[in-house]
């Protein structure tokens, strides 16, 4: 299991983290999901609609 959104999660430079556990309960409490995906260059962190319908600003033309 990833602890990376726990508080106060000692890092690999030895300080201790509470901005992902923040994150993560603020956007739970909307109804959003937050995970991360590891990538060959880093991280993607990804917030995510639970069953809710995404709505575009953008219009389409049929």
């Amino acid at each position: 299991m990833h602890t990376i959104f726990d508080a106060y999660q000692k890092g690999e430079d030895g300080q201790f983290g509470l901005g992902l556990a923040i994150v993560k309960k603020v956007a739970t409490s909307y109804g959003y999901d937050v995970y991360f995906e590891n990538v060959k260059d880093g991280v993607i962190f990804i917030v995510e609609a639970q069953g809710l319908p995404i709505k575009s600003k953008h219009k389409t033309s049929k």
